[in-house]
């Protein structure tokens, strides 16, 4: 999968929710599962983008809540196969773009350096932190609190 064969960065729709939970369960600790993305999609504050290829592949999400002046990343994911690639960058840019002139928040493990260097170089500033927050198999990590601007 390359960068040239991403046709499209658009909004989430009901269809994709299926494959977005797939990815969460692969890439993280504590996945947004179908029942959750779904209860999140109906309610009045879901937001969020998907990049997919020319066939329609989902390659990148960011799932979200807005409300009129911040909205808050509840995760963020490039499918296994596309990882460092720039489709992170390109879903964190397409979500910037949609905010206008809200805040974005988010906290994210202190130990994902991939991450913060992300959010660092699209202009997010650390805000504080939450002490052992992720449990990890008998170890803890902080979560770095981060905003834009």
């Amino acid at each position: 999968m390359t960068r040239d064969k991403v046709t499209r960065c658009g909004d989430i729709t009901r269809q994709i929710l299926p494959r977005i939970a797939e990815c969460e369960a692969q890439l993280f600790d504590q996945p947004l599962t179908l029942a959750a993305l779904e209860t999140l999609f109906e309610g009045p504050a879901f937001t969020g983008c998907v990049c997919v290829d020319n066939r329609g592949i989902l390659v990148a999400y960011v799932v979200a809540h807005r409300t009129p002046d911040e909205i808050e990343i509840l995760s963020l994911g490039t499918v296994a196969q596309a990882q460092r690639q720039g489709y992170a960058s390109r879903i964190l840019a397409a979500l910037l773009e949609k905010a206008g002139r809200a805040r974005i928040v988010l906290e994210v493990a202190a130990d994902n350096e991939a991450a913060i260097r992300l959010y660092k170089g699209h202009g997010f500033c650390e805000g504080g932190r939450r002490p052992n927050y992720y449990r990890r198999e008998g170890n803890a990590c902080d979560a770095v609190m981060m905003h834009y601007p």
